[in-house]
């Protein structure tokens, strides 16, 4: 049966190369602003406009040297990771308040970010705010969202999102920093037994049992806390037990609240007469 254009439209394969073309094409090629002389493309307006007064340039002088210092060039072999680094560097340059856009520079902006919507969208991906209003990619985990939702503490609240960041992927050393936070974070909720006492027993207990053994809150490599199956395993082996630790974290904080909404529904089923 034929396609219509829609259908095919949404089974288009992705391409990260041709998307980072396509963003490249729209920031630093295409002339989209003109002051009665010149014409300049989108790029070479926040060099002249903007850049000088961006908080985060540190010594970079100009947005070319900053976008060659991290290896964003026209012809750059672009990855997935690649690609996500290029549209956070275009989040932090094109501010959504504040900027003296005409109408074609806005115009223009509009489209990088609808172009940026599509790639995350067809990647799983998703903007976040850091604590400092700085955008980053992270990969869309709704346990995850939904368990920083519950965490009043603002800092580990961001690293349950942080941990999903592109960037950190096989880095486990930033990995296990954030790990340890979290366990930090849910070690009074192990030690009080609420978890158990409620049925969740398993859960505490295997909670407590990988972020004591698996290399995050100790050193289970050597030493006296050395367990011979952690010194066993491959970097790619001790990543997939972190990742599973994390979704542990996830499953602690999420159960945890609900114990406490199920108590208040105990509460007003026993104060309450209810018709069925």
């Amino acid at each position: 049966m034929r396609k219509n254009f829609y259908e095919m439209l949404s089974q288009r394969d992705f391409d990260a190369q041709k998307e980072y073309s396509t963003l490249w094409n729209l920031f630093c090629v295409e002339k989209s602003y003109y002051n009665g002389y010149s014409s300049y493309s989108l790029a070479a307006w926040v060099d002249l406009k903007l850049f000088r007064n961006f908080p985060f340039r540190g010594s970079f002088t100009s947005l070319k040297e900053m976008m060659g210092e991290f290896g964003l060039h026209i012809h750059s072999a672009a990855d997935v990771d690649k690609l996500f680094l290029f549209c956070e560097l275009l989040a932090a340059v094109l501010p959504s308040t504040g900027a003296p856009y005409d109408t074609s520079l806005f115009n223009q902006k509009r489209t990088i970010f609808e172009n940026i919507g599509y790639i995350l969208e067809h990647t799983n991906h998703e903007m976040k705010k850091d604590p400092n209003g700085r955008q980053i990619i992270v990969e869309k985990n709704k346990s995850a969202i939904l368990a920083a939702q519950l965490v009043p503490d603002t800092a580990v609240a961001f690293e349950l999102i942080e941990y999903n960041h592109f960037a950190i992927k096989g880095h486990l050393p930033e990995k296990k920093r954030i790990l340890a936070d979290i366990a930090n974070y849910i070690e009074p909720i192990l030690k009080s037994k609420t978890l158990g006492n409620a049925g969740y027993k398993q859960l505490e207990s295997d909670a407590g049992f990988v972020f004591n053994n698996f290399h995050i809150r100790h050193n289970n490599k050597e030493g006296a806390k050395a367990q011979d199956y952690i010194v066993a395993l491959d970097s790619k082996e001790l990543e997939e037990w972190y990742d599973k630790a994390y979704e542990l974290a996830i499953s602690v904080i999420i159960v945890n609240d609900y114990l406490s909404i199920g108590k208040d529904i105990k509460d007003v089923k026993e104060k309450y007469t209810w018709r069925t």
